[in-house]
């Protein structure tokens, strides 16, 4: 007998930490799969739901509508990068730290890996910190938490 099974976001119920929820939102989200969520809105930490759930940067990258999903790009020791394009001609990626303990991570990936060509570089954004972080010429580097991500938005620049 075949079964269904869907997978849900469990963010909220307080089986994730916030830093592991992030994570899940921002994986679910580069690679385009449906935001269900499991956790009982009633009841879910204010913090969740705004720092993460109701975030609009990143919603916006889940409902892009070129609808490209996220692919792995780099997969190192402890480490993972999935990137895809988005419909502007800009790019989303995720630079996850699968290390579980220890201290946070420095993770760099080339621009190239990421899908920006160009020799001007580009611009990146970080999505859950609504920051703008400067121009990347080469490579972005980031301090990436155990369990955590940093999930960025890359506009490419042109002469």
């Amino acid at each position: 007998m075949l079964t269904s099974v869907t997978l849900q976001l469990i963010i909220g119920d307080f089986s994730l930490s916030k830093t592991q929820a992030k994570s899940q939102f921002a994986i679910w989200s580069i690679f385009a799969a449906p935001l269900l969520m499991s956790t009982d809105l009633r009841t879910i930490d204010p913090d969740y739901a705004a720092g993460v759930l109701q975030n609009e940067e990143v919603i916006a990258i889940n409902q892009d509508p070129m609808g490209v999903q996220g692919r792995l790009v780099a997969n190192g020791s402890n480490y993972q990068v999935f990137s895809r394009p988005l419909q502007n001609g800009t790019y989303a990626a995720v630079i996850f730290n699968t290390h579980s303990f220890a201290g946070p991570r420095n993770i760099s990936v080339e621009l190239k890996q990421l899908g920006i060509n160009g020799s001007m570089g580009a611009t990146a954004r970080d999505l859950f910190a609504r920051k703008d972080l400067g121009k990347f010429t080469t490579a972005f580097q980031a301090t990436v938490d155990p369990d955590g991500v940093v999930m960025i938005k890359l506009t490419p620049l042109t002469e």
